[in-house]
């Protein structure tokens, strides 16, 4: 049995073609499609894992994002409390304040893009796109091909042997003849 892969990738989406040579076609069918189906049961584990991940993080993000926002409030109303009676807490409060306004953006880019990531436009499980098959004709041995390039490639070494022949027949006589005048001459 002999299988050739290969991995297509155009823009973001990734293609795998998976070719297979076998004795019999039904052999070489049942063997696709058990790969197959090995790879897509692989690759929808491994989507599920990494999108319960990324819904994991999405959940702490919003937990960060909710107790961070609560604690500001907190810290805001506290600030307004603390700075009637000493403005010097006051304004190392509004200092941690600030801290903590800085953090959130961060928290709320993250969140967005997790939820992008998380779409359906942007995630989506391995899928089949066409079910294994059986091609139409016989792909190997191809009798008539052969046959056909044999008598071409025949013809061509035939020619090709005979002008090396006539070649070789004409330097003999030619050899011969030189020979044959210098002991003429001699």
């Amino acid at each position: 049995m002999v299988a050739d892969i290969g991995l297509d990738k155009k823009d973001t989406k990734s293609l795998i073609t998976i070719l297979v040579q076998d004795h019999s076609a039904e052999g070489a069918q049942k063997y696709l499609a058990q790969v197959v189906e090995d790879l897509l049961a692989e690759h929808t584990k491994l989507y599920s894992q990494s999108m319960d991940i990324m819904r994991q993080r999405l959940q702490s993000l919003d937990k960060q994002i909710n107790a961070l926002s609560d604690h500001l409030e907190r810290l805001s109303a506290h600030i307004e409390v603390v700075g009637k009676k000493d403005p010097t807490q006051a304004a190392i409060l509004a200092i941690e304040k600030g801290k903590l306004l800085t953090e959130i953006p961060g928290l709320e880019r993250e969140h967005t893009i997790l939820r992008l990531a998380l779409s359906d436009m942007q995630s989506q499980p391995s899928k089949l796109l066409r079910a294994p098959a059986l091609p139409n004709s016989q792909v190997k041995p191809k009798h008539t091909q052969m046959l056909a390039l044999a008598a071409v490639l025949g013809l061509v070494f035939g020619i090709a042997a005979a002008f090396l022949l006539e070649f070789i027949g004409k330097a003999r006589r030619q050899i011969r003849e030189k020979a044959a005048e210098v002991a003429t001459e001699q």
